[in-house]
């Protein structure tokens, strides 16, 4: 699966509501360095390389920076290799307004049941 087909299911799944929310990839190595506002937002992250969903999460605050937590905390013994791996992309789904914040928590439990991640999530799987 590749982050576009991650996209498309998105797109197919919240049609209706696709137009709320910010679809941002960046590489692991763009992560820390982008100046692009849309990052700092709440919505879910998809930690995906060479072909795996590696891990699926939200955040209400900021999405960007829970993300990066997994690579510094080592989240399931192997997040903190995906710095290092060229083929490591961070997709984010972030709300364009606080208020449709609720509609990423759906969006989190459908991307955890459909995606089948390496890292699954105590909260949802």
């Amino acid at each position: 699966m590749e982050p576009s087909d991650i996209q498309a299911l998105f797109r197919h799944e919240f049609r209706d509501l696709a137009e709320r929310f910010d679809y941002i990839e960046l590489s692991a190595s763009q992560v820390a360095l982008t100046t692009d506002p849309r990052v700092a937002r709440g919505g879910v992250y998809v930690w995906w390389r060479a072909g795996q969903v590696v891990k699926v999460g939200r955040s209400m605050p900021n999405t960007r920076r829970r993300a990066l937590e997994h690579l510094t905390d080592d989240t399931g013994g192997e997040m903190s290799s995906l710095r290092d791996d060229p083929s490591a992309r961070l997709l984010l789904f972030n709300v364009r307004n606080p208020d449709s914040i609720h509609w990423a928590f759906a969006l989190e439990v459908f991307f955890e049941r459909v995606l089948h991640p390496e890292v699954r999530s105590k909260r949802t799987g």
